[in-house]
């Protein structure tokens, strides 16, 4: 990584603090329509898919 690389990195990571501190809420309203449903994924199989691919299991 260069300098150069390095100071854009840390000004593109200021410009988006913002949302570090600010919740962002998003309207899935047009998904739905699209879908017909929002799709969940049962929060076991999705923490264990995480675990797997962090290869912590």
């Amino acid at each position: 990584m260069t300098l150069a690389s390095l100071n854009t990195m840390l000004r593109e990571l200021r410009e988006m603090r913002y949302l570090w501190r600010t919740p962002v809420r998003m309207n899935n309203a047009r998904l739905v329509q699209t879908l017909g449903h929002e799709p969940h994924t049962p929060l076991d199989e999705a923490i264990e898919a995480t675990l797997v691919d962090l290869r912590c299991i």
